[in-house]
Formats: C-alpha cells, structure tokens, sequence
C-alpha cells in the first residue's frame, strides 16, 4: 500500500464553516489526519446550512469535511483551553479562522468576513453578472473566494511543512477573504493598472478571447465555445462553413474580432457533440472546441 504524502502529519483545526476547513480537508486528503474542534451541542456554522440534508446532516458540511475526527470542545472554559493547548503542542499544524476576514492590520482588521462580502469589497460581483445595463450583480454558483482562500491556504502549509524541513523552524501564515479576493482578479487587475480598462459584467464572454462565451441554441439551449487562438477560430469557421470569416480583416486575428453572436450560425445540441448547418438549407457535421451546457447530475 503506498504511503500518503502527508502521513503522520497531524492537524489542529479550529476553523468552521468554508475556507479553512476545505484547506484541512484537502490537506487529509493527501494523509494528514485532521482533529476538528466544534463547540458542543452546536458544531461547525455549516451543521446549520440546511436544506439539504441526509440523515439528520447537513450536506453542506459533508461537502467540506470528510476523513477528519471531530472533537467536542468549549474553548470558553479554562479546561478545554489547556486541552487545546496541548493538542496544539502534539500537532503539526494550527489551523483557524476566527476573525477578521481582512488581516490582522488595518482599518477593518476586526471585522468579520462571508465569501459574498468580499466578493463585493473585493470586486468581484462588479464583474460577474450579464451584460449590459444596469443588471443586478450574480453570486457565482459556489463560494469561489473562500475555496481559493483554502487552496492558498493548503499550498502555504505545505511550503511551511517543507520549510521545517530545511530550517528545523515553523512559520506563521495568514489568509484572508479580502486578500484573496484581490489576488484573483489577476488580469482584470492588470488590465485596470497598466492600461486604465475597468472590469464589467460579461455574462459568459471574455473581453480579451472572442469566440468564448455561451451560445443558444435552435431548440433552446445552451452551449459553450471556447476557441482560445486564432488556430482554433478557423478550425471552427471551417467546420461551421463560414471559412471566409477566418480571411477577414475584421475577424483573421483575436485582436480584430469582436463579440458578434450572428456570425456564427445557429445549431441544435445532440447527444456526443454539436451538430451545426452546413448551409442554411441543411446537412450537419461535428463541431469542436464546443460542449453542452450540464447540471451537476449530468
């Protein structure tokens, strides 16, 4: 049987609800095992994100915290603290997230965080919703800043763990929403800073990649292209029998072409691909870089 990379590594975790326990969760599933305190009776915030549920548990708390040990403890008494800290002096690691969600520093310093706050604070939902107008902002369908906060989190723990092993020392790490919200919007960032472009809301399209976005269809339905090089549009303009959209000025390069949804003809979405016209009085071939649009289930 092989040895998971963090076998023997053991974690206290103190933090509840999204972004830290998905950071120790994904840090049990590479071995470590995880000792997860909750506060009796009541349990981590997410035991409370009901409906759904199973079996009298939250599925939203199922979600973010398999292979670890649950530990009952009230940290308000003297006792359970002096248990905590010698759990503390056993472990590898010391996780929490208590407040703030902003840092340590600073005028919000001790405010608390939620995904969709720092989705506002940070940015975020000024850029994601539908286009055009005065739309109201969309929550993205997941907690997309709180996840990336526990994949920082989980990659600076595993830098520390390497760290110990060059240097004998620990180190200290802080992750917060707000910090993290900001560090994702990467080339919306630098499209505002180096050359005064502001991010808005797109709906599926990219304002650097055209054709890359959803497309509807004749029957009603969804579908994506995501023809990410200029390579790839004229493949796709072949195959969708407008190759003389691939010669024109307006369209030869990613530079030139703008977001024009006409020009790229109607198709129907069938089982094992996309079935495109071949002219407008019929006849269909298999058209890729494209897929449906699918629900969880599938």
């Amino acid at each position: 049987m092989t040895t998971s990379a963090l076998s023997g590594i053991r974690i206290l975790d103190f933090s509840r609800v999204v972004a830290a326990p998905f950071a120790s969760m994904i840090l049990s599933d590479l071995g470590a095992e995880v000792w997860k305190i909750e506060r009796p009776g009541v349990g981590d915030d997410s035991r409370l994100f009901t409906p759904p549920e199973i079996n009298g548990q939250s599925c939203y708390t199922l979600g973010l915290n398999r292979n670890k040990k649950s530990i009952a403890m009230n940290l308000a008494h003297p006792e359970a603290q002096n248990l905590a800290q010698k759990l503390a002096n056993k472990a590898d690691i010391v996780i929490e997230n208590f407040k703030t969600g902003y840092g340590p520093q600073g005028p919000c310093a001790n405010d608390p965080g939620y995904d969709v706050i720092a989705a506002a604070v940070g940015g975020f939902l000024g850029i994601t919703g539908l286009k055009g107008g005065d739309q109201e902002p969309v929550k993205a369908g997941v907690a997309v800043t709180d996840l990336a906060i526990g994949l920082y989190a989980h990659g600076a723990i595993l830098a520390a763990l390497f760290h110990r092993i060059k240097t004998g020392k620990g180190q200290h790490i802080n992750c917060n929403l707000f910090s993290t919200q900001l560090a994702m919007l990467t080339n919306i960032a630098s499209n505002f800073l180096n050359a005064g472009i502001e991010g808005r809301p797109l709906g599926t399209e990219h304002e650097s990649i055209v054709p890359y976005q959803a497309f509807r269809t004749k029957d009603n339905r969804f579908f994506v292209v995501g023809a990410g090089n200029d390579q790839k549009f004229k493949k796709l303009c072949e195959k969708m029998d407008f190759p003389e959209l691939c010669h024109s000025s307006d369209y030869k390069t990613n530079a030139d072409r703008p977001i024009t949804h006409q020009q790229y003809g109607t198709v129907k979405v069938v089982d094992g691909g996309v079935i495109a016209p071949k002219s407008v009085d019929g006849g269909s071939i298999i058209l890729l870089p494209v897929v449906a649009i699918k629900t969880v289930e599938g």
